[in-house]
């Protein structure tokens, strides 16, 4: 695969074995007991907001 960016481009391999992921908007119904999730969150004042909460599907686990 060839990226393109301003200043340049850069060919990359991407091996068969590579998950190919998207980002859509969800519920809170998507998130289940099992399923993989990465939570980015922040601490203010002793409360936990999370910001962004990617989760998991179809077997896949975020990749971050």
């Amino acid at each position: 695969m060839t990226i393109t960016y301003k200043g340049g481009e850069q060919r990359v391999l991407v091996p068969p074995t590579a998950q190919i992921v998207t980002m859509q908007f969800g519920a809170v119904s998507d998130i289940k007991p099992g399923v993989g999730v990465f939570v980015n969150a922040a601490v203010d004042g002793g409360k936990t907001a999370a910001g962004l909460v990617i989760v998991g599907t179809q077997g896949a686990v975020p990749p971050i």
